[in-house]
């Protein structure tokens, strides 16, 4: 079961680490850290390239996944 968090505004945060060869990496946040695939990216699956690196700004919805927080509806806001 999928648990939404927040007020339905999307969070903004900086990618902390990224692991190009993996599609994952940490979006840093006051509170700690939120889990982030390159599949929860807004237009990954369209046949955009996704270009995210360690600093980039993204915009994300929070939910509670089987193994901890994770990022999803995730907007690029700036590289």
């Amino acid at each position: 079961m999928m648990t939404m968090y927040g007020s339905g505004r999307k969070q903004t945060g900086k990618v902390e680490k990224w692991f190009e060869d993996k599609g994952f990496g940490f979006i840093r946040i006051k509170d700690g850290t939120i889990f982030l695939h390159v599949t929860k990216v807004i237009g990954h699956n369209d046949g955009e390239e996704t270009k995210i690196k360690e600093g980039t700004l993204v915009s994300f919805n929070v939910i509670q996944a089987t193994k901890g927080k994770q990022a999803v509806d995730v907007e690029i806001l700036e590289y």
